[in-house]
């Protein structure tokens, strides 16, 4: 196996581990062992363990960027409406975290009680999400598409908030059914539950 997919497989063993485990309960000797490794090749590539939760979370917020970047270069921002744009970025963002359910569940279920460095890098996607959403309403605002006494920073911590328990709870109704998540009709209920809030008519 070549260095980078040692790599990375290491980072799926130690993902899956974390997301059923948590990060106390697991240890590098079951990273180890889930990778099928010796145990001097992990410090080939990580410090410790929280090396390798900091890096996969980081792996994870790179992905989604790409993502969120790749779907408005499919799009003409001057045709879509700001409704469907506002579809757009939580509809990339739910599949996303439906894509990868390990991931929803690390940053759903572990930030709190962890060392300082390591809940900062669980909150960062939703940080993120939140600083994107201040950024499209203030530009909607502009463009008088949204309520110009919007509370921007409210909302975009609602939107942040809502999108990770909408993708963590649909994911564990969809396992507990052993059925897919519907993405699509979530991204509209979304957008029919916030839009009225957001949008002038």
């Amino acid at each position: 196996m070549k260095a980078e997919q040692r790599r990375q497989n290491i980072l799926e063993c130690a993902k899956r581990l974390f997301s059923v485990y948590g990060f106390y309960r697991t240890q590098i000797s079951d990273i180890i062992k889930e990778a099928g490794i010796a145990r001097g090749t992990i410090y080939q590539y990580f410090e410790n363990k929280q090396d390798i939760f900091i890096t996969l979370l980081e792996n994870a917020y790179q992905q989604w960027e790409e993502n969120i970047s790749q779907a408005v270069s499919r799009i003409d921002l001057k045709r879509i409406s700001a409704k469907s744009y506002l579809r757009l970025r939580v509809k990339t963002t739910l599949d996303f975290l439906v894509s990868d359910p390990d991931i929803c569940n690390i940053v759903m279920s572990m930030g709190f009680g962890l060392p300082a460095e390591l809940e900062a890098a669980t909150r960062r996607l939703e940080e993120k999400i939140r600083i994107i959403a201040i950024n499209d309403f203030k530009l909607g605002i502009h463009n008088h598409h949204i309520h110009s006494d919007l509370n921007i920073e409210r909302f975009a911590e609602m939107i942040a908030g809502a999108i990770f328990r909408s993708a963590f709870h649909a994911l564990a109704r969809a396992n507990k059914n052993s059925r897919e998540v519907d993405v699509d009709t979530l991204a509209d209920d979304f957008v029919t539950l916030f839009a009225p809030g957001i949008f002038q008519s």
